[in-house]
């Protein structure tokens, strides 16, 4: 994958929710900021990542 496009604030929560199964709130807990901050990060990391896949045909139309 293209992760390392995204910035490192939106790829840390995309890995730690998607690939680490960890929720929005343990996340926000830890990084000391708010569960919608984590929420939004999430969304835009993988809007982002799907851009960049859909980009470089890596998703099936």
């Amino acid at each position: 994958m293209r992760l390392f496009e995204l910035t490192p604030e939106h790829r840390q929560t995309v890995i730690e929710v998607h690939y680490f199964g960890r929720t929005c709130a343990d996340l926000a807990g830890e990084l000391g900021i708010p569960a919608a901050t984590v929420r939004s990060r999430l969304y835009y990391g993988l809007r982002t990542l799907r851009s960049i896949l859909e980009k470089n045909g890596w998703l099936a139309e």
